[in-house]
């Protein structure tokens, strides 16, 4: 049998260790592959023997055997990654291991493997012609693999090895990533090249005005201080009255934009920066035109742009604007008094209830008519009346100027006033400066048994609204509270 004496490989004949070597390794432990190639069974065996317990980077060996080079070839190319190979020269031939080298290097193309040629016969090859025409890593006679230097010589052997593909999987990691910014970079390109076809298709082509701008940034800070032309249509040449060849490459800077339309360089430059598009209206008189429209996109480090004139739909949307503030005006308006009328009041009353429920906050309301005015009517006629309900309305209307609050005709001579927001006391504060008001009018009623001006009698409410109670509760209470004014003699207020 073989045994290990002294750090030398001693062969005896009682033990055979082929059946002894030990396969009890777990299919998941990664190991480093290492083919044996041998026709020499003892040789298998004393390798195996010797290297059982050797551990590289906290991995085993998985030991392979081929017994002559044409099983070797056969392993190795279903094994391509098998990490060092132990190769005798002469087995079947007296340059087989060779041939086998050979293949591995040229026929399997495998550079990774590491090679280590063992012979028994030295002096039939020259080692450094060997080393250097077969591309062999380490050249050893049989009797020189002693344990020591047979574990010495598959430690720098899979070092080499670890080296050489960590090196190859780094060179291959390069080239994809190179080859992934190539085409990154051709993508870029036949977009660009894309992007200019397309805009100089439009540029002769469109009834808008397209100018493309490049941004001119300030090299120490890299902020955005002026726009670059690379591109303009006629449209755009014919509005400045100059050729297209001045314009290309001309300045564009914040204050001749600005004078355009305020603020217009830094939005330009907000679409360059953060990529949102750009669309708004601006007025700027230009020929028969006066309204534009301008889109803004950003492209590359810069932007594109496209202005139309919008004056024809403009003066429409305008026109449509001012009848639908008419119309607004017809239907919420009272058309002798010029306040708001009962249809505007029950809206804002419902809308002021719910707010204000939420907000758990007052809401307070004054009802108010002038004192015998069915009397005036008949005495002063009825053009005198609407003439002295439209003076007492609007001289009110005029009084109550806080936001929120609301004069509105209820009907006939009745008037209502709407006090978000505020208590009882800020109520009756409204109320007597209302009296105040139609008394500082002095109009004539000579027909009034309490006054010889025009008076009115108020009904004042206050309460907090909830999202269960009704609205019309606070028109009930103010109108009971009117009823109480006018029963105590009128030119009064009531609670």
């Amino acid at each position: 049998m073989f045994s290990m004496v002294d750090d030398e490989l001693i062969i005896t004949d009682e033990l055979e260790f082929a059946d002894e070597v030990d396969q009890t390794l777990s299919e998941n432990l990664e190991s480093w592959k290492v083919l044996i190639v041998d026709d020499e069974v003892e040789i298998h065996n004393i390798t195996r023997l010797a290297l059982e317990d050797f551990s590289f980077d906290n991995k085993s060996l998985k030991f392979l055997s081929a017994y002559s080079g044409t099983d070797a070839c056969q392993i190795m190319e279903k094994n391509p990654d098998i990490a060092v190979t132990l190769l005798d020269v002469i087995m079947e031939s007296d340059d087989a291991g060779l041939i086998t080298a050979k293949y591995i290097r040229e026929t399997l193309q495998n550079r990774a493997i590491r090679i280590i040629l063992r012979t028994g016969q030295p002096g039939q090859v020259p080692e450094r012609q060997v080393i250097v025409d077969y591309d062999i890593d380490d050249y050893k006679t049989k009797t020189e693999f002693t344990s020591q230097k047979l574990f010495t010589t598959i430690i720098t052997a899979l070092r080499s090895y670890k080296a050489y593909t960590e090196l190859e999987a780094l060179n291959s990691n390069l080239e994809r990533r190179v080859e992934e910014r190539t085409i990154t970079l051709q993508n870029e390109i036949n977009k660009r090249r894309e992007i200019e076809n397309i805009l100089s298709g439009i540029l002769n082509s469109s009834l808008d005005g397209i100018v493309a701008l490049k941004s001119v940034r300030e090299p120490t800070t890299d902020n955005i201080e002026s726009f670059r032309c690379l591109m303009i249509n006629p449209i755009i040449v014919r509005a400045f009255n100059a050729n297209q060849e001045e314009l290309i490459g001309k300045l564009l800077s914040r204050k001749l934009l600005n004078h355009i339309e305020p603020d217009l360089f830094d939005r330009f430059v907000k679409v360059v920066e953060t990529g949102q598009p750009l669309e708004q209206d601006f007025y700027y008189p230009w020929g028969d035109s006066y309204w534009y429209q301008f889109a803004s996109v950003k492209l590359d480090d810069g932007l594109a742009i496209t202005v139309r004139d919008i004056t024809a739909r403009k003066k429409i949307e305008l026109a449509l604007q001012e009848s639908n503030q008419k119309l607004e005006s017809l239907v919420n308006i009272d058309g002798l008094t010029k306040v708001a009328n009962r249809r505007c009041f029950d809206i804002r009353l419902q809308e002021e209830w719910n707010r204000l429920a939420r907000k758990q906050q007052l809401l307070s309301l004054i009802i108010f008519d002038l004192d015998f005015f069915k009397f005036y009517n008949d005495y002063y006629g009825h053009l005198a009346g609407d003439d002295c309900l439209e003076r007492v309305a609007q001289a009110i209307y005029k009084a109550i100027d806080r936001a929120g609050d609301l004069v509105a005709r209820y009907g006939g001579e009745e008037f209502v006033v709407l006090l978000p927001s505020t208590d009882l006391d800020g109520a009756i504060s409204v109320a007597q400066r209302m009296q105040q008001i139609v008394q500082d009018l002095a109009i004539p009623h000579q027909q009034s048994s309490v006054s010889s001006i025009v008076t009115i009698s108020l009904g004042i409410a206050s309460v907090m609204p909830t999202i269960e109670g009704q609205a019309n509760t606070l028109i009930e209470q103010a109108d009971q509270a009117l009823y109480k004014a006018k029963q105590q003699g009128r030119d009064r207020y009531c609670t």
